[in-house]
């Protein structure tokens, strides 16, 4: 019986020893949540340039400006100059560009009626006599696009060659040639100047080119069919520099103001909203930049760390704790790792951190990582040697999440797609990404929101002279 009692002491201070030695713990958890967030996207700032053939401007002008031009056949009007004139155009009209500044040259034909009064001995009498000849008239426009997309040319004579005399002498008549001249000038450069701003403003009406740019840009372009990619973009504003000219060329250098995005799926639907007037600057901003909006999941994140967590034992000191199963969920401005564990110490605990990028290692990685409050608190009466800090650096080195291999890759696919791209027949996409930047993670319900920018520029090249065509 002694003997007996003996046995059962030891067997009832072991199992006391092996419940001291290896406690159970479950500390409450943390409240799953998260906090109301926004995602600042920075604009994007487009370059969208116009460019108008001066051959092309040539073409309409002569196709519409032909024929009888001018005509006066009234011998009263203009201050009684009895004189009466047609003018057709005699050949191409020939265009000149130095600046905004459109320089024309107007050959014209003419036939003129002039009655030459005389008076001699008391008795006046006049003559009608007809004379033609060929002017070459020369008027400069100077051109500016109007907020409502129209293009407003103010056309001025700045002089004239005959290009064929008109005869200077019928017998004893001299014709004052000056005089014709000044008439002619003064009463058919108005309305021919008048003619070409008419001709430019209906011609360059550029409010529908700008309206299929408008369009086409609100139009979220897939960029990459395997991994079934989409650029979209959500114009904001315009904004325009005065006009100039280069190769050739008049240039309507403009600025889309627009919030850019980068999906995998499918894109948002936006509706396009309508053409803004133009705003009209000294300066236009170049600078381009897409906003992705790449997610990682709770679900991947311990899929990732699992492999290196799970299944693993820390020794801390002399005493041993493995982890058998590992859950991730957010909690407020944190994120939560449930970790069971088993060993000297069983049962739950939870750590928190929050995620951050490493711009040195490109790699998402929990910053701060330490045991819940909650934990902590049972820890410090039943466990006080796991506080020491060597499991939860342990584990803080194994939760990294490596992005750079696919933030290189959409920067690839982007500049891929941005090299070259006809995105209608009148308009052509270029650029390139060459700066990546990271925003502040969102701690989303079912992941990570990883804000990526990606920076350059971009310019979309829209020929006006191909439509005229």
């Amino acid at each position: 019986m002694v003997l007996k009692s003996i046995v059962k002491g030891i067997a009832y201070g072991g199992l006391f020893l092996f419940a001291v030695s290896c406690r159970t713990i479950k500390p409450t958890a943390p409240a799953e949540s998260v906090l109301p967030y926004s995602v600042e996207n920075a604009p994007s700032y487009i370059s969208l340039t116009l460019e108008t053939g001066i051959d092309e401007i040539e073409t309409f002008i002569n196709r519409r400006f032909d024929g009888l031009v001018y005509e006066d056949m009234d011998l009263k009007n203009n201050g009684g100059d009895n004189l009466m004139v047609k003018a057709w155009k005699q050949s191409r009209i020939e265009l000149g560009l130095n600046g905004n500044e459109l320089r024309y040259e107007v050959p014209l034909k003419l036939w003129i009626k002039y009655y030459y009064e005389n008076k001699s001995l008391g008795i006046s009498f006049s003559q009608p006599i007809e004379l033609e000849g060929a002017i070459l008239l020369k008027f400069k426009s100077e051109l500016s696009l109007n907020p409502n997309w129209t293009v407003t040319s103010k056309t001025t004579p700045i002089g004239y060659s005959w290009l064929k005399s008109p005869a200077l002498k019928l017998g004893p008549v001299d014709i004052p040639i000056g005089f014709l001249a000044d008439n002619i000038l003064k009463n058919n450069q108005k309305p021919i100047a008048q003619a070409i701003d008419k001709i430019v403003a209906e011609e360059l009406n550029l409010r529908q080119y700008g309206l299929d740019a408008w369009k086409t840009l609100s139009t979220p372009m897939k960029i990459n069919e395997e991994y079934n990619t989409w650029v979209a973009l959500q114009p904001v504003e315009l904004y325009t520099i005065p006009v100039s000219s280069a190769k050739g060329k008049i240039v309507h250098q403009m600025s889309v103001k627009a919030l850019a995005e980068v999906f995998v799926g499918q894109p948002p639907h936006h509706e396009t909203t309508s053409l803004p007037d133009i705003k009209i600057v000294e300066k236009v901003e170049k600078d381009f930049s897409i906003m992705l909006q790449t997610r990682l999941s709770y679900s991947e994140m311990q899929t990732v760390a699992g492999k290196y967590i799970v299944g693993k034992t820390f020794q801390i000191g002399n005493r041993a704790v493995k982890v058998t199963g590992l859950e991730i969920f957010p909690a407020g401005d944190k994120i939560a790792l449930q970790a069971e564990v088993e060993g000297d110490i069983k049962g739950t605990i939870y750590f928190t951190g929050r995620p951050v990028y490493d711009s040195v290692t490109a790699e998402i990685k929990l910053d701060k990582i330490d045991f819940d409050i909650r934990t902590r608190n049972v820890l410090h009466k039943t466990a006080s040697w796991l506080l020491n800090g060597t499991i939860n650096r342990k584990i803080g080195e194994q939760l990294i999440f490596p992005v750079q291999k696919d933030v290189e890759e959409a920067k690839r696919q982007i500049n891929e797609y941005l090299n070259h791209t006809q995105l209608t027949p009148e308009l052509t996409l270029n650029g390139r990404i060459v700066r990546i930047g990271f925003g502040e993670i969102k701690i989303l319900n079912d992941g990570l929101l990883i804000p990526i920018e990606l920076g350059g520029n971009l310019k979309v090249s829209f020929k006006v002279s191909e439509i005229n065509k």
